[in-house]
């Protein structure tokens, strides 16, 4: 919760540096997302890959941590990569769906 909320407040290094430090047993599905997005947002592409791409296939956040590898891939000028995932994502009708088509269509 507290990761959510740094993150809403826009402090990406706040919550680099507390996910960071989490215990093995708390990096939640959930923490692992927010983490990914920080370091994202901080310019370490190459650590938020490996964050999340730690979130379960199963979990809640999926979808989304695969929409911030897409972004991850865009950065790094993965481009096919990228759109790749977008394309996978825009099937649907959830939030996740609809930012995935508007990134692909960049």
């Amino acid at each position: 919760e507290e990761l959510v909320m740094l993150a809403k407040a826009g402090d990406a290094a706040a919550v680099v540096a507390i996910a960071d430090a989490l215990a093995p047993e708390l990096r939640t599905d959930a923490a692992r997302l927010e983490h990914g997005k920080a370091l994202l947002a901080v310019g370490r592409a190459i650590d938020a890959d490996a964050q999340l791409l730690r979130v379960r296939k199963g979990a809640d956040e999926a979808r989304e941590a695969l929409l911030y590898i897409g972004k991850s891939a865009a950065i790094q000028g993965k481009t096919a990569v990228a759109t790749k995932i977008y394309e996978k994502l825009a099937i649907g009708d959830d939030a996740v769906a609809a930012e995935a088509k508007l990134l692909r269509g960049k």
